[in-house]
Formats: C-alpha cells, sequence, structure tokens
C-alpha cells in the first residue's frame, strides 16, 4: 500500500510538472530531427520509458534465476545418451 501511495505521488508530480512545460523544442536524436515535440510529451515519454525499463529489469531479475534453476536441475541431452546406453 505504501509502495502504491509512493507511485502516486510521483506521477503526480510528472503529470504537474508536463502540464507547465507546453512550450515546444526540436529534438535530437543521433541522425534524425523532429522538429517540433512539446516538453510534456517528452517529460511523460521518458517517464514512460524509464519505468517500463525498470519493470523489464525487475521481472528479469526474477526470472532468471528461475530459469538458471531449471536449466541446472533438467540432464542436459549427452547425460541422457549416457544413461540409455548404460541401461542396455
Amino acid at each position: 500500500m505504501r509502495r502504491l501511495t509512493v507511485y502516486l505521488v510521483i506521477a503526480l508530480l510528472v503529470g504537474v510538472l508536463a502540464l507547465q512545460n507546453r512550450q515546444e523544442l526540436r529534438l535530437h536524436i543521433f541522425f534524425w530531427t523532429i522538429p517540433a515535440v512539446s516538453v510534456s510529451l517528452m517529460v511523460l515519454g521518458s517517464t514512460l520509458l524509464g519505468a517500463l525499463l525498470g519493470i523489464s529489469f525487475r521481472i528479469y531479475d526474477h526470472v532468471y534465476p528461475l530459469l538458471r534453476r531449471r536449466q541446472e536441475s533438467t540432464p542436459s541431452s549427452s547425460e541422457i545418451v549416457g544413461e540409455t546406453k548404460a541401461h542396455e
């Protein structure tokens, strides 16, 4: 519950920041130039991209150890072939 409150406060602050900065700017990204982008769109887009990256890294941190444990617990194909030859 406390985490949700923190997220809502941050969202509110980002929303207020975006609403107060409506002027347009020229955006240069590597070789591309976007002639007119609202600062509020840049703030919201950057915040959304950061949140998505954070969520994806958090998911990766939870899933990767599970996949690694699963991979270590299942026998490899060479071990399976070795066991079948030993039984013959």
